[in-house]
């Protein structure tokens, strides 16, 4: 061979390789720069992949299993399921599909972090089989569908322009220009201290009429888990009154209690303390107090000048997502303090009897 073929196929191959070069780093810069300014990520919760962490708490997941067309599937044995989701770089949204198979849930929820501080999510229903089989006449507008026990409107214009009485609708994943008011509330005047043992994040609901929403809350570390141990306590607007879903809500007060100061999982239980919340000159309406704390935590007393105030729900699994699954323990206990203030199971959408 001479040496000007041999020079040729010398180039021939440096040409190839600088070209395979630099597809691999045009394929390694799409997928973690994206200059296109769009990332797609699919998971089948079995393998990994870029940017999407392995869902938590694994002891919520089934071994994996193969079906009839031999994709992969996991079956979710509790709830909830985290995936931590990280991309490269600021978008302006996330567009979410997933592929699933329901055998018999009554409600499937979807949802993002929307509070690292409080671990508070927006959960939104994908579906709802109670609402999907209710046999009532139904109008759509975009996402808002209106239920009706008997057909009294024939547009959702004309629902909002001549609306029931609030205490006849119900509503679940979207605001309404009806809030939600109890007619003849009375503003409490005495407090009152219930003493009661919840254990780790509680949510609370309350309605305010011309007073000052004021909790306050005694806590007891029982150090179980090892890590620090903060009590926050957020004062938010409840669902149906948040003008705009689309936009991140901030809370209308906080506060926070330090660790006790004992990180360790000795079992060696601090002294009482208490974290108070207070917000003032609130419009009336329905409030949710969301009480964030690991489940080696617990709250012994409530002391509240609130006449309307429940548990709605015991948060605690979220802790489960920075602590051992295995050791995440149930709440205690619900507190509830005076009449429901709505009664029943809320279906999503919105309802109007006639």
């Amino acid at each position: 061979m001479s040496d000007r073929l041999f020079r040729r196929y010398r180039l021939a191959i440096r040409l190839f390789a600088v070209l395979g070069v630099g597809l691999v780093l045009f394929v390694v810069a799409d997928r973690v720069i994206a200059p296109s300014g769009r990332v797609s990520v699919t998971t089948d919760l079995v393998s990994p992949v870029p940017f999407l962490g392995a869902a938590m708490p694994a002891e919520r997941l089934a071994k994996p299993e193969t079906d009839a067309y031999g994709r992969s599937t996991v079956r979710l044995l509790s709830e909830p399921v985290y995936l931590d989701l990280t991309p490269p770089g600021d978008f302006d949204k996330v567009d979410l599909a997933v592929t699933y198979e329901n055998s018999g849930q009554p409600e499937f929820r979807l949802g993002a972090l929307t509070s690292a501080l409080d671990q508070a999510f927006d959960l939104r229903p994908a579906e709802n089989r109670f609402l999907d089989t209710l046999n009532w006449p139904r109008l759509e507008s975009g996402r808002l569908v209106l239920y009706q026990r008997e057909r009294r409107y024939a547009s959702l214009d004309e629902f909002f322009r001549q609306p029931p009485p609030r205490e006849k609708v119900a509503t679940l994943g979207t605001a309404t220009a009806i809030p939600f008011r109890l007619a003849g509330y009375v503003a409490g005047q005495d407090r009152r201290r219930l003493d009661i043992n919840l254990r780790g994040a509680h949510r609370l609901l309350t309605y305010v009429r011309d007073e000052t929403l004021d909790f306050a809350f005694t806590v007891q570390d029982m150090n179980r888990l090892a890590g620090a141990d903060p009590v926050i306590v957020s004062v938010w607007r409840e669902e149906g009154e948040r003008p705009d879903r689309a936009v991140a809500e901030q809370p209308l007060a906080r506060a926070v209690l330090d660790d006790d100061g004992n990180s360790l999982d000795d079992q060696k239980s601090s002294g009482l303390r208490m974290v108070a919340v207070t917000a003032l000159g609130l419009p009336e309406g329905a409030y949710v107090v969301e009480f964030t704390a690991p489940d080696d935590v617990f709250v012994r007393e409530i002391a509240t000048p609130q006449r309307r105030a429940r548990s709605i729900s015991a948060t605690s699994s979220a802790t489960a997502r920075r602590r051992a699954p295995s050791r995440c323990m149930p709440p205690a206990g619900k507190w509830s303090s005076g009449p429901a203030i709505r009664k029943g199971r809320r279906p999503s959408a919105s309802a109007a009897p006639p």
